[in-house]
């Protein structure tokens, strides 16, 4: 090249090869696994673009008996006897056996069988209440946001090719996992309805007034076309309508969770009615072949009302399909839900996307995912240990299938307008199920070492609030340059506050390890008066209030036990409540169970038992 020469690219001819087979060629080869080509444009697409039109009538016909055969599935599996439930649940204190002990009592003879399941009972009960390990973090959930936010930060900072080729599969998890994640948090989440939402508002606020002013800056008709302008906030004002709508649905799901086996109320009924109402509307508008809701066409073919118009003439296929995942949650509620359950919901959202399909697809399909991903995290799925082992181990052989199946010379936005045949959408969604399946089954959880989440937890939300704004205001790449160069002020921070942590450590004394009760080589009769003692004072889980606890620690005997007989007495504990009583009930009766049990079980020692 410095020496200026002129080098070009000559097409030379492809030597040729032996055919392969009889009768055919070598000009007549070709791709028989990749040779797929067309455009997931994010344009909006008439139905009769793709292979089978939604609107059809086959299509209605087959859309209206499979989500009726999925809640057939619903009710059948609920109608399955819980002996399971039965046998690993306390009823008493609504408790879960460890499971070491429910095949030990399935093994039992009969008459030891009744003294073992009391004692067992009683120990891992005492375990479980004095002694609670904590639960273990879902690190993969925080991973999935920071990593979802920097992938979205760069499209929308201008690098729009790694999504339109689908680099590192990017369309089958970016925008599902964002929208999974918030389903699970928002399950998991104790926080009152009224202060989440508040929450969303705040932040919604927040990108809409950044994106707004770099309008005005920029001169932007901001004023005919408002939706370009509140743009990612959308994802915002999404989470706080589903908040809304599934705010029900996620009392329903926690009621039945900690009430496995009670009878329905008004209330379970009532969710369920009124998700089953929607769906019903909206299969009858289907068959009829009407939009639930109609607005006009937009004089301005580009703007996002033109875009809502579509979603609103497909609106009775959306409110039938969304509707009805919704509605086959709360029939899990009325049925006595299990992890079964998680599996119908995925077949009802994959199944309708690879056979039904229809334009701008992928906003209502993020949607199922978010129910998805509350029913998930309160009743898990079936098999959910055997599959992430099997991923954790053979995940290479996984992502070779996910190879196979993928589709390079497929171009343009495929999770919102799917590919055009029903054989380039099985391929695409089953991806992308295989990748929902693996995160929901925790098989990419990992941890967090040396505490990063925390800090790029909040680099994420400040990123996805910001990162138009500095996209409109800054040449290409300084607004993608300029986020994630922010990345380095957040660490030095969090450096900065952790070591004032530390040197604020280091000035406090230490506590002594035998503080906790039964650590320092406590008795098991000790135990069981350390444990009634403990609940009369905390109270806490039997809806007494908690007693004081600035006195300080209950004064230990001889190495660290409690006090014996003879020695100075325990203070008295407060005039215990009715739950208080009622422990300290349970605690006496399970002594002699106890004792009953260590004969039956060949002397087996209690920490055994209890670990």
């Amino acid at each position: 090249l410095k020496s200026g020469l002129n080098l070009r690219c000559i097409a030379r001819p492809i030597p040729s090869r032996p055919a392969v087979g009889r009768g055919h060629p070598p000009s007549a080869m070709k791709d028989w696994l990749y040779n797929i080509t067309g455009t997931c444009t994010e344009d909006v697409m008439p139905n009769s673009y793709w292979d089978n039109d939604v609107t059809s009538p086959e299509s209605r016909i087959l859309l209206t008996l499979f989500f009726a055969s999925a809640g057939g599935a619903m009710l059948y599996v609920g109608s399955l006897k819980r002996r399971a439930r039965r046998d690993t649940v306390d009823y008493d204190f609504g408790i879960p056996l460890p499971p070491s002990r429910v095949e030990m009592q399935r093994t039992l003879s009969h008459p030891a069988e009744s003294f073992m399941q009391g004692a067992t009972t009683a120990v891992h009960t005492l375990t479980s209440l004095v002694a609670r390990p904590p639960k273990e973090r879902m690190w993969h959930l925080d991973f999935a946001r920071i990593v979802c936010v920097s992938c979205v930060v760069t499209e929308h900072s201008g690098g729009l090719m790694y999504s339109h080729h689908n680099v590192a599969f990017a369309l089958q998890w970016v925008l599902p996992y964002l929208f999974l994640t918030s389903g699970i948090c928002f399950m998991l989440s104790s926080a009152p309805l009224w202060f989440y939402v508040s929450r969303l508002a705040m932040v919604l606020a927040a990108g809409v007034g950044l994106n707004w002013f770099a309008d005005i800056y920029n001169g932007r008709d901001w004023q005919h076309d408002f939706g370009t302008t509140v743009f990612q906030m959308f994802y915002v004002v999404f989470l706080i309508g589903l908040a809304f709508i599934g705010g029900p649905l996620r009392r329903a799901l926690k009621w039945r969770y900690e009430n496995p086996n009670a009878p329905n109320n008004n209330k379970i009924r009532g969710v369920a009615l009124g998700h089953g109402l929607l769906c019903l509307v909206g299969f009858a508008m289907v068959l009829l072949g009407h939009p639930l809701i109609y607005i006009p066409k937009p004089d301005n073919p580009e703007s996002w009302a033109a875009r809502a118009k579509v979603m609103f003439d497909n609106s009775s296929v959306i409110a039938a399909g969304t509707g009805g995942v919704f509605f086959l949650a709360a029939l899990a509620c009325l049925v006595n839900a299990s992890p079964w359950h998680s599996w119908i919901l995925l077949a009802a959202i994959y199944i309708p996307r690879v056979f039904c399909p229809f334009a701008l697809v992928g906003f209502s399909h993020n949607v199922d995912l978010y129910c998805f991903g509350m029913v998930a995290a309160r009743w898990g799925i079936k098999g959910k240990e055997s599959i992430a082992n099997w991923v954790r181990a053979y995940w290479p052989l996984m992502l070779g299938v996910m190879m196979l199946l993928s589709t390079p010379e497929l171009i343009g936005r495929c999770d919102v307008n799917p590919p055009q045949t029903v054989w380039v959408r099985f391929r695409f969604y089953f991806t992308e199920l295989c990748l929902i399946v693996c995160f929901v089954t925790g098989a990419f959880n990992t941890s967090d070492p040396w505490k990063w989440t925390g800090w790029l937890n909040t680099w994420a939300l400040f990123a996805y609030i910001t990162h138009v704004a500095w996209y409109r205001l800054l040449p290409v790449p300084g607004g993608a340059l300029f986020t994630y160069g922010f990345v380095v002020p957040f660490w030095l921070w969090d450096k900065y506050k952790r070591r004032e942590s530390e040197a604020a450590a280091m000035e406090t004394p230490n506590v002594d390890d035998c503080e906790s009760i039964g650590s320092c080589g406590s008795t098991r009769e000790q135990t069981f008066e350390a444990g009634s003692m403990s609940l009369a004072h905390m109270g806490g889980d039997f809806g007494q209030p908690a007693a004081d606890s600035s006195a300080g620690p209950p004064a230990m005997g001889p190495g660290g036990s409690m006090p014996a007989t003879g020695e100075e007495p325990l203070p008295s504990p407060p005039a215990p409540g009715p739950g208080a009583t009622r422990a300290a009930d349970f605690f006496a009766k399970g002594r002699p169970l106890l004792e009953s049990f260590e004969l039956e079980a060949r002397q087996v020692p209690v920490a055994a038992i209890a670990a």
